[in-house]
């Protein structure tokens, strides 16, 4: 069994009431406590750009015929090509927490990603039919840093942005990123000026830190640095900001480059220094609360000689978490489960429902 306070991230590639449990194992290895399930597929496989392990789903669902393949233009950078469809009656929420919503108009929302603290050695996971059927292709479980949770310890943390600012890369994770973190690349604005070094080491600080290959590009301009977010939900929420700096000029000493942090206009930080400290990295974690848009502003600050830089930056949103069942009742209700599974060994919805009510 694993420590209860551990930091997990959820993530799942496209998206009655439906559930599916997940047994969480503590990390120790590189990939000891990463959770791969690959929906429809023929077999357990090996992802080959990744090297990490999926299972296929049958062992929990054997009926192949809500099985589809996905087009090429929603997931063709993906190892699963299918997805399963469930054919379920419409379902009402309760005791839930809601990561998010899938709409087949929006491919950003075929992949969501949620960060919370696992207070048990399972993890329910439900999809609840809207207008149309639920379908999943992938989900993923791995361990993360406690530090993700730091002011939101009751919360759950729905990723909105994870970006590599002019990576080279579509996509880089696993194994570069032991966390798997997906980080995106982000193309340079008209304004903004590329930098890059082939660093070979740096002085990282927190576990949260990105990988090198992250910090071996970053975005510049000799005043500002604006990053707009306008498609956020219009429901008040709080956001965590994180933001990654390593210093790419070699030459540039502690002073020389200063710059203040605004979000949503509201200034964060004051007189930022990435070398103040005798390191060239650093980050910092914001939070905001905000509806509709977030912008992210770095500025020049009076007497700085070099304008404000940047190499990455994750947004994440902070849902509450909803209270769930009561561990007695589940365990009553786990218990009556078996019994009308040993009356009604070939119910299928029996099998595959966990007993959390």
């Amino acid at each position: 069994m694993m420590e209860l306070q551990v930091i997990w991230l959820i993530r799942l590639v496209v998206a009655c009431v439906l559930c599916l449990c997940i047994f969480i194992r503590s990390a120790s290895s590189a990939t000891e406590g990463f959770k791969s399930i690959a929906c429809c597929a023929d077999s357990d496989y090996t992802d080959l750009l990744t090297t990490l392990n999926y299972t296929t789903d049958y062992h929990w669902y054997s009926d192949k015929r809500g099985c589809r393949q996905i087009p090429d233009i929603v997931l063709s950078h993906r190892s699963n090509e299918n997805v399963r469809m469930f054919d379920i009656d419409e379902g009402k929420r309760f005791g839930v927490t809601e990561l998010g919503e899938v709409r087949s108009s929006r491919l950003q929302d075929f992949e969501i990603e949620g960060v919370f603290k696992a207070t048990k050695d399972y993890i329910d996971f439900c999809v609840l039919k809207e207008d149309v059927n639920p379908f999943i292709s992938q989900l993923e479980l791995r361990p993360l840093p406690e530090e993700y949770l730091h002011d939101f310890d009751t919360s759950v943390l729905k990723l909105i942005s994870r970006n590599n600012l002019c990576g080279t890369k579509d996509e880089i994770r696993f194994p570069v990123d032991q966390n798997d973190r997906i980080w995106k690349a982000t193309s340079t604005s008209s304004s903004a000026l590329p930098l890059s070094s082939n660093v070979s080491s740096v002085d990282l600080k927190g576990s949260v830190t990105p990988p090198l290959e992250v910090l071996q590009t970053a975005l510049t301009h000799p005043e500002q640095l604006v990053f707009i977010h306008d498609d956020l939900e219009t429901d008040d929420y709080e956001y965590s900001v994180f933001l990654y700096f390593h210093e790419l000029n070699s030459t540039l000493k502690a002073g020389e480059r200063v710059f203040d942090i605004y979000l949503n206009n509201e200034i964060k930080k004051a007189g930022f220094d990435v070398l103040e400290g005798g390191s060239k990295y650093n980050y910092t974690v914001l939070n905001i609360s905000a509806n509709g848009s977030l912008n992210i502003t770095l500025v020049k600050a009076s007497g700085s000689k070099f304008g404000p830089f940047l190499n990455a930056y994750e947004i994440l949103q902070a849902r509450p978490w909803i209270d769930e069942s009561n561990q007695t009742d589940l365990v009553v209700i786990q218990k009556m489960r078996e019994e009308l599974l040993l009356q009604n060994q070939d119910n299928e919805a029996l099998k595959s429902w966990s007993g959390d009510p």
